[in-house]
């Protein structure tokens, strides 16, 4: 089995490349409110500006499109055991969607290659408040905005809980080390309050018919600025998360799973099954 293929393989690159986003992005959150408010096109150009970066910034984009492979293969595979039923599936859906953002952010670092720049409108918190007015113009797009929100919220109740009842070392190696569970315990609580902030920014949406008060990551922690300590709570806990996901990298228990033969065997067993009913 090779090992570019293999999910555990595959997973360890996208750890990496997940934490490094993380760490960059909560340093640069640090130093400044604006480059907070830059999201992840303030950490793709920070990686472009390093020495060797037109080297790292490739890898960081091939690394976040393998954690999104990963990630979708734990949804459609339950490689982590969720099951079938509401509580699992729900769990394989959240697995689903954070692949899916992580294969749009690995996109997104592609067109910082070379020099480029995504368009204007595909910045980070315009493309969020652009698909927010898109909502809006829709007949239900009040529901829509609501439902987004109770997304968020549900996503952020979700990392709470993972962080204080220590879910968040569930899948790592015995021998990780013991400051694990606090440097994890802090940044997943982190990341819970970041999804808390965006989903009470659809709330807002929802409520004044405004989609400029959509917020992404970086427009959501920068909103914190000005409750000072909290501000840098978040940003400190974002880059604990960063560490956390590259001590993943080497302890998460991944299965060894070939992710191009199970993607054959799949296409060719519902192959079979459309067959079959004709």
């Amino acid at each position: 089995m090779a090992r570019v293929t293999r999910l555990d393989w595959i997973a360890k690159a996208g750890y990496v490349a997940r934490g490094l986003v993380y760490i960059l992005f909560g340093w640069l959150a640090l130093s400044a409110r604006r480059n907070a408010e830059e999201g992840k096109e303030g950490v793709f150009d920070a990686i472009r500006d390093m020495p060797l970066g037109e080297i790292l910034l490739p890898l960081t984009a091939l690394g976040l499109l393998a954690y999104g492979i990963y990630r979708l293969t734990c949804a459609f595979l339950d490689t982590e055991g969720k099951g079938n039923d509401p509580k699992g599936l729900a769990g394989r859906g959240a697995q689903f969607f954070s692949g899916a953002v992580h294969l749009a952010l690995a996109y997104t670092a592609t067109q910082f290659i070379g020099g480029g720049k995504p368009e204007p409108n595909g910045a980070d918190g315009e493309q969020t408040r652009e698909a927010t007015r898109t909502l809006l113009d829709l007949e239900l797009g009040d529901v829509g905005l609501w439902l987004v929100a109770l997304g968020f919220f549900a996503g952020a109740a979700r990392q709470l809980y993972r962080a204080f009842k220590d879910k968040h070392m569930k899948h790592l190696e015995p021998d990780t080390p013991p400051f694990t569970k606090t440097i994890g315990k802090i940044g997943v609580a982190t990341r819970g309050i970041v999804f808390g902030v965006i989903g009470y920014s659809f709330v807002r949406v929802a409520e004044t018919d405004d989609p400029d008060q959509a917020k992404a990551m970086g427009s959501a922690v920068a909103s914190l600025y000005e409750m000072g300590w909290v501000y840098t709570f978040v940003a400190v806990g974002l880059i604990l998360f960063g560490v956390f996901s590259l001590i993943q990298a080497k302890y998460r228990i991944v299965p060894a799973v070939d992710v191009a033969s199970a993607a054959k065997d799949g296409a060719m067993a519902a192959g079979a099954k459309a067959t079959s009913k004709f």
